[in-house]
C-alpha cells in the first residue's frame, strides 16, 4: 500500500438521501454505461461495498500529470477482480470516488490513463497472478 494514500477516503457522489448517484449499477460485473452522451461511464458491480472501494483506493497507484498544481494525486489507479479502476477527486485533497476504466486512449473531452500507468498495472497483475484477466480487460476496453 502506498502510505501516502492512507489519508484519503472513498466518498461516492451522492444524492440528498446519501445514495450513490454515479458509477454503480445492479449488475454483478463491472462495465460501462453507453447511454450517457458520447463518453461511456464506468459502472461498479453491486458487489463492491464501501470497505472494498476504500481498500482499492488506498492500495492504488497514484498519478498526477506534469503541471498538476495540487499536493494530492489527480488520479489513483488499481486492479480488482479482473477489472481496472480509476479514482478521481470527490472532495479535493480529502476524498475520491472510483469506477471501471478503459486503457490508454484519447478522448476529446477527458484525459485518460497514461501508458506508464498501464505498464504499472500489468506489472501489478503479474505479481498478483491475474495478468490474463487484466490483459483481457485492456483488450476488451482499449
Amino acid at each position: 500500500m502506498d502510505r501516502a494514500l492512507e489519508q484519503y477516503r472513498y466518498q461516492p457522489k451522492t444524492d440528498s438521501d446519501d445514495r450513490p448517484i454515479k458509477h454503480k449499477w445492479d449488475k454483478a460485473e463491472p462495465g460501462f454505461d453507453y447511454g450517457r452522451d458520447d463518453h461511456p461511464e464506468g459502472m461498479c458491480p453491486r458487489t463492491i461495498d464501501r470497505d472494498t472501494a476504500e481498500r482499492i483506493l488506498r492500495d492504488g497507484i497514484p498519478y498526477s500529470p506534469q503541471g498538476w498544481p495540487k499536493s494530492h494525486p489527480k488520479w489513483v489507479f488499481n486492479i480488482h477482480e479482473g477489472a481496472v479502476y480509476k479514482a478521481v477527486e470527490t472532495v479535493p485533497g480529502r476524498s475520491y470516488h472510483g469506477f471501471p476504466c478503459p486503457g490508454p486512449r484519447t478522448h476529446p473531452r477527458k484525459a485518460d490513463m497514461p501508458k506508464l500507468i498501464k505498464a504499472k498495472l500489468l506489472e501489478r497483475a503479474r505479481e498478483r497472478d491475474c495478468l490474463t484477466e487484466i490483459e483481457s480487460w485492456f483488450n476488451e476496453y482499449p
